[in-house]
């Protein structure tokens, strides 16, 4: 999924075309309560710009930050022979300034 400058107009598309799936681990919602900050999973050709440019126009609150994790896969092995890969994955951890605008977005 490739994105260019001007499909940015189109945010309230955009914004969860780019998202895969979101993270829910204690870590994730621990930092959802204390600082509001949300974690996604999201394509690999996704930027800090797109994600911080969709939110804002869609949810139409303030983005503060925006972190991008990329992981590498990992070989693992199957039963001691078959060699296989772990998929690569890039998360986004969004800080925003009202975390309730989203969260009711996002559920109703």
């Amino acid at each position: 999924m490739k994105i260019h400058k001007k499909d940015i107009k189109n945010a309230d598309l955009l914004c969860f075309e780019m998202f895969k799936d979101a993270v829910l681990t204690e870590k994730s919602v621990n930092m959802e309560m204390k600082e509001n900050c949300m974690t996604f999973l999201v394509h690999k050709n996704i930027t800090k710009n797109h994600v911080r440019i969709g939110i804002e126009e869609f949810f139409k609150t303030k983005v503060i930050s925006v972190r991008v994790i990329n992981t590498k896969s990992k070989k693992k092995y199957f039963r001691g022979r078959k060699e296989t890969f772990t998929p690569t994955h890039k998360k986004i951890m969004v800080r925003v300034s009202e975390i309730n605008k989203v969260q009711e977005a996002l559920n109703g």
